[in-house]
């Protein structure tokens, strides 16, 4: 197959319908475009194509999203030219993605519409190419009326990313325009239209399903994978299936749990004789299950991820899309990701109100052994969060949901389906499959992906989000995204009964240099969100300040203000995933909101800010989630001098069940020895007893076990004699 890609492409605004009429009504003067067209990046965002033209300046900074709002209030006009030469062989326009209304044209006809942008716009040109220079023009109506992160979901109706509408942790900027890659691709006649990779079991067995385009009459195909090959005859549909072993097969497993083996697939369609397109495909060998967590409550889900018999523990993280326009820059994707394997984290959950990533993302996974739990696109809204049964709404997203199961499920990195992101009933109690709108996805995945299970929603509920008095309905939980208390935090951790936690944070500011790329020096200064709206335009719902004055006092530089922001965020999380998984597997994941940031923000609950730099609680969830870990369990982090503080140290580990030498040491109290821990398990090695000095009390942890070594130190706080803690050495504590 031969791949003509359209690099140079041109954009042009129009108001609403201009397009549609060459000349004015009244006048007969033909209708114009507001402003000569511009250079467009293709992949790329419409956005970016303005900034680089000089005609918005950069959204991302300050409050200037607001002054580029106009875009998404007009239709474009993209267009393009591609030379060809046609042989014979078919031709076929591919509109990888298109966001989101549009109308299609080629040498001046119409194609066709679309309306959702997850599924590529096809179609054979082969009978209006022209020998030469032919054109391409995409007109892209403005952006729906669709619902932000505040209204009804009930009432969506578009298979269109919600969090561009305004999130908290984005601004509005609504994307438009061709986002994925358009080209033009030549086949001999036929061509690969689907196929299904469907492992069965740990011994190399799989069943391998095809489906041809074109005119398949005396086609075969050969297939040939480690040491299996063969040829397989093409039916009267144009359907080949075949069952296949390969011998002495490495499985694939996610990180920390093993290797990331992957084979090549190789497809070659053979006509009269002829081999005439060759396909290689990446897949891999596993078996993942979801199993029941130890003394879950009668009629649970289960939640333990188990990969080819080994329960795995999940260290997750919730991942929003690399940029507000959706585009996905392969550097950014690999930097992302790579990030998030260095932290140990081994599944990401790609949620709902964000997109359906691309190939690049979902290779990448497969290759670097991250687990991908992948939502249908709809999310909760705040006013209600009813799955939407609006008629419009259901076709899309059914067309979406196929298109995605028959596109992913050959990924080995992909582990579960969802059916959206914090879906409820009227009640607010989290969907089931009862609902219309989920069972019908739930028989989608069954039909195209059977393989992958499926759950309703996340949380899964019966509690969406957690709460220690309700004890045993903590299944799935969402909750709490903000640091609970000196006290609260730490009492909620250690008696939350939940069996999986599919979402949860702490907010914390971006770094200083980080500030800088996007506010003015005027704003560097030590503030709050409701005092400096610009601020507020960067993460409304996360100031930290009333959280870090009441435990630190006014801070008098913006350093001092982030540093102490940052150190909140990395204790209160560190310590939040330490006390699930050392429940494990009664609790059998944590996935953190969030890793990612698409638009800078001053302060945020992710990971990673904008330029992909890793905060302090980036640095310390990486030592939570490590294979080998000691942890303490401790009811508060604020103490006052010559207080007697008690922690008991726990050792955690994956896999393995080697002997671990530990020590927990603070000034000349020790608490050392040998102890095993294995298969995802924790024990408890004993307390240590402190007293406290009049600064802080600092407590460093170590184990190793001749391969694995730990090491950390967890700082809690004393109170000075103006009841105020010590920031004393914060800023480079982590």
């Amino acid at each position: 197959m031969k791949r003509y890609d359209m690099l140079a492409w041109n954009i042009v605004p129009h108001y609403p319908y201009v397009p549609f009429r060459a000349n004015n009504a009244e006048t007969d003067i033909p209708n114009s475009a507001i402003m000569p067209p511009i250079p467009a990046t293709v992949p790329g965002s419409i956005y970016k194509d303005l900034q680089r033209a000089g005609i918005i300046e950069d959204p991302y900074f300050e409050m200037n999203s607001l002054k580029a709002q106009w875009v998404s209030n007009h239709w474009w006009y993209y267009e393009s030219k591609v030379e060809l030469h046609p042989t014979g062989n078919r031709l076929e326009l591919v509109l990888e993605g298109i966001d989101t209304i549009a109308h299609i044209y080629f040498n001046g006809k119409k194609l066709g519409q679309s309306d959702n942008m997850y599924v590529p716009f096809v179609y054979d040109v082969t009978d209006i190419a022209r020998d030469g220079s032919n054109t391409v023009g995409v007109v892209i109506e403005n952006a729906p009326d669709e619902m932000g992160q505040i209204g009804h979901t009930s009432q969506t109706f578009t298979q269109k990313a919600r969090f561009q509408y305004k999130w908290d942790w984005c601004t509005r900027l609504i994307g438009m325009g061709l986002y994925r890659p358009a080209y033009i691709r030549e086949y001999e006649g036929v061509r690969l239209d689907d196929w299904y990779f469907k492992p069965i079991g740990i011994e190399g067995d799989a069943e391998l399903y095809l489906s041809l385009h074109g005119d398949y009459a005396g086609c075969s195909v050969k297939v040939s994978i480690g040491d299996f090959a063969a040829e397989l005859p093409v039916h009267a549909k144009g359907y080949a299936k075949t069952a296949l072993h390969v011998g002495d097969v490495k499985l694939w497993y996610p990180v920390d749990a093993g290797e990331q083996a992957l084979y090549d697939l190789t497809l070659e369609i053979v006509k009269d004789g002829r081999v005439i397109d060759t396909y290689v495909k990446t897949v891999g060998f596993k078996q993942l299950v979801l199993t029941e967590n130890d003394n879950a409550p009668l009629g649970a889900f289960h939640y333990v991820f188990t990969c080819n018999g080994k329960k795995v523990y999940v260290k997750g993280v919730n991942l929003t899309p690399m940029d507000q326009s959706c585009y996905n820059d392969p550097v950014v994707v690999e930097k992302t990701l790579q990030k998030l394997r260095d932290a140990h984290i081994n599944m990401v959950r790609v949620w709902g109100g964000g997109t359906i990533e691309d190939e690049l993302f979902y290779n990448t996974c497969d290759r670097m052994g991250i687990m991908v739990w992948q939502e249908f696109i709809q999310s909760s809204s705040g006013i209600d969060n009813v799955p939407s049964k609006r008629p419009e709404f259901l076709y899309r997203i059914h067309d979406t949901a196929v298109w995605a199961t028959k596109t992913l499920r050959n990924h080995v990195s992909l582990c579960v389906w969802s059916g959206g992101n914090e879906l409820t009933d009227e009640q607010g109690v989290p969907a089931t499959f009862a609902d219309m709108n989920i069972g019908m996805l739930l028989g989608v995945v069954k039909t195209y992906s059977p393989h992958v299970e499926m759950l309703p929603t996340s949380a899964s509920g019966p509690n969406e989000f957690g709460n220690p008095a309700n004890v045993g309905e903590n299944h799935d939980i969402h909750g709490s995204w903000k640091y609970m208390g000196v006290e609260g935090h730490y009492t909620y951790f250690n008696t939350i009964d939940s069996m999986f936690h599919s979402e949860f944070g702490v907010d914390g500011m971006a770094s200083v240099e980080t500030l800088k790329t996007f506010l003015s020096e005027e704003h560097l200064k030590p503030t709050n969100m409701g005092a400096d709206h610009i601020w507020r335009h960067h993460g409304e719902w996360w100031d930290t300040s009333w959280r870090d004055n009441h435990i630190f006092g006014v801070p008098t530089t913006l350093e001092e203000q982030v540093a102490r922001s940052q150190f909140m965020q990395a204790e209160g999380l560190r310590y939040a995933i330490e006390a699930n998984r050392r429940r494990a597997f009664e609790n059998s994941g944590s996935v953190i909101w969030q890793a990612n940031e698409l638009y800078p923000n001053v302060s945020s609950t992710s990971l990673l800010d904008y330029r992909i730099e890793g905060k302090p609680a980036y640095y310390q969830i990486a030592k939570a989630f490590a294979p080998l870990n000691v942890s303490l369990k401790y009811d508060k982090l604020v103490y006052a001098p010559g207080e007697i503080v008690k922690v008991e140290v726990f050792i955690t580990r994956d896999n393995d069940e080697r002997e671990v030498t530990y020590s927990a040491k603070c000034g000349d109290a020790v608490l050392s020895g040998k102890a095993v821990a294995g298969n995802g398990l924790s024990v408890s090695v004993g307390t240590l007893e402190i007293v406290a000095g009049d600064k802080f009390i600092d407590i460093t942890l170590t184990g190793e076990d001749g391969e694995l070594s730990y090491e950390n130190t967890v700082r809690l706080l004393v109170k000075q004699e103006n009841g105020l803690c010590s920031d004393e050495g914060v800023g480079e504590f982590y």
